[in-house]
């Protein structure tokens, strides 16, 4: 039985993320702890998790106003936990959770699950285990975080905190420890491009959904000899080629990927990232000290990342589609100036160790 047990989800990718950064570091810093990372919606039904996934992501990226609408919902009422309790499997499964497992510590990095535990626990003072809840929002925080209880909640930002605190969740249960990042981080520096000598000012350019965007951006940088642009389109074919055709005609530097392995660590090589507003990427790139244009935000979990962004002046968010010339004039000026002066503010927030952190926190809680 493992000693510490990471309960996760896989709606989008932040969520899962942070749970293997948090084992990672859990395996490096205490090595005689034996960690599991378990989807409980995974072990449950997957058929059928395999389904809800595709209409999350569907309905989150593609009828954002219905997406959002049931965000509102889980997060004034107690659906979310009602609805995971519905499903007969799935309330085995919780309901034998302790019996099976015996964990000295869980952590949750998903909503709802404290919560859903809660139904089948004693009282906290009399639990097996202490619990800690890693929360992957940022300021905009949903409340199913709190309906369960945890010992400890870690947060990324003090602007999360605030908003946990006023939610009723004491302060000192509450702790700013970043996002959890690779625990390989605190082992990398920035790489400035450089080429015969000059430094070239790199743009890392992250799967998105406007293909008009993207050339609508590569109009404007094309012609500047000074800038590199990494591209990674994911499934994107058409676009993919396209690109690659339209490479040789740039004066820019451009190179086109479809999926990049552990893009994160491509990170420390730019000079900004431009992405939508996903949590676990927002965060990997304050972690690794880079800037961030936000060209999407899906309304609900993600908007608490770009007022992140906006609130610390760690780059730029776009909130509506007609607000994209404010995207192309942030370029049109963006240099290696701007973006050291950008690079500042966000040295001034990130936290490189935060996977780390977490784990000797929680393993604090049972030794």
């Amino acid at each position: 039985m493992p000693d510490v047990v990471i309960l996760t989800a896989r709606f989008g990718y932040g969520h899962l993320s942070a749970a293997n950064n948090i084992r990672q570091a859990f395996q490096e810093e205490f090595p005689d702890l034996s960690v599991e990372v378990v989807d409980p919606f995974q072990e449950v039904n997957p058929g059928y998790y395999e389904r809800v996934q595709k209409l999350y992501r569907f309905a989150s990226t593609r009828v954002p106003a219905a997406w959002y609408m049931f965000f509102l919902l889980t997060d004034r009422t107690r659906l979310g936990a009602s609805w995971i309790l519905s499903n007969r499997k799935a309330a085995a499964f919780f309901g034998g959770f302790e019996d099976r497992f015996r964990p000295r510590l869980l952590i949750t990095t998903y909503p709802e699950l404290t919560s859903v535990l809660d139904r089948f626990q004693s009282a906290p003072a009399a639990r097996a285990c202490p619990v800690v809840s890693v929360v992957t929002d940022s300021i905009t925080i949903s409340r199913a975080w709190t309906r369960g209880y945890s010992d400890l909640m870690c947060v990324a930002d003090p602007l999360s905190a605030r908003s946990l605190e006023s939610m009723g969740v004491p302060a000192g249960r509450i702790r700013v420890t970043g996002f959890p990042t690779p625990p390989r981080f605190t082992e990398l520096r920035p790489q400035p491009t450089v080429r015969e000598g000059r430094r070239l000012l790199t743009i890392l350019y992250l799967p998105n959904f406007d293909a008009g965007h993207l050339r609508r951006i590569l109009e404007l940088l094309g012609p500047r000899p000074d800038v590199r642009i990494v591209l990674a389109l994911g499934k994107r074919e058409d676009l993919i080629r396209e690109c690659q055709a339209m490479a040789p005609r740039l004066a820019c530097e451009l190179e086109v990927n479809g999926w990049i392995p552990d893009v994160c660590y491509r990170m420390f090589e730019a000079d900004l990232v431009v992405t939508k507003a996903g949590g676990a990427t927002v965060h990997e790139a304050i972690a690794a000290g880079c800037p961030v244009v936000i060209t999407n935000v899906t309304p609900g979990q993600e908007e608490g990342n770009a007022r992140l962004v906006e609130q610390m002046e760690l780059g730029l968010a776009m909130w509506r589609r007609r607000d994209f010339p404010k995207v192309l004039n942030f370029l049109s000026g963006f240099d290696l100036e701007t973006a050291d002066r950008l690079r500042r503010n966000v040295e001034r927030v990130r936290h490189v160790d935060a996977s780390r952190q977490i784990a000797r926190l929680a393993a604090g809680l049972i030794r």
